[in-house]
């Protein structure tokens, strides 16, 4: 159990205890996109509605945080413009990154989660517009599941080495695959 400065308390096992507590101590900020994504999961039973719009919003700005992070000069441009959709930017920007970290010598993000951001997306389009499209509590949740493991490698590819302990192996393995298929081009 962690006491975030917020006043949260986190409950996580001994070892992602260590790790929280050594970023609390080095006066590190919980980044934004996991604040969103935690206010998104929270409110997925009593208003899933808002849940997905959140969810959404954490993803983005997620992406949002690694291009800053890995070209600073880029941090008003993110902050201030509209930028590409979010899934274009995950199916193609990432690699081109300088600096970003590798997994089985790729920074890639799975196809299954690209497309649930994608769906995503489009589903905030129709309640944002049309006040339509709600997901049914199984899509949600897996959309969310998704945007947290986003999140996840997002940390990883921008040095954060304890992140990718936390990512599911499933997602780790779609990760080797496609690292394999690409070293046979």
């Amino acid at each position: 159990m962690v006491q975030l400065k917020s006043g949260e308390i986190l409950h996580i096992d001994s070892k992602g205890e260590g790790l929280v507590q050594n970023l609390l101590n080095e006066d590190k900020i919980e980044p934004l996109s996991h604040e969103l994504f935690r206010e998104a999961w929270s409110l997925r039973g009593s208003n899933p509605r808002s849940a997905l719009m959140i969810g959404y919003v954490a993803a983005e700005v997620g992406v949002k945080e690694l291009i800053a992070k890995q070209i600073p000069n880029t941090r008003w441009l993110m902050d201030n413009i509209p930028y590409p959709p979010l899934f274009k930017i995950l199916s193609g920007y990432l690699e081109e990154l300088p600096g970003i970290k590798k997994i089985y010598s790729i920074t890639f993000i799975p196809k299954s989660i690209r497309k649930n951001i994608q769906t995503m997306s489009e589903k905030r389009n129709s309640q944002a517009h049309a006040g339509i499209n709600t997901p049914d509590s199984v899509t949600l949740l897996k959309m969310l599941q998704d945007v947290r493991e986003l999140l996840l490698l997002l940390d990883y590819y921008s040095g954060y080495d304890f992140a990718l302990s936390f990512v599911r192996k499933e997602t780790l393995d779609q990760i080797e695959r496609e690292s394999k298929k690409k070293s046979k081009v």
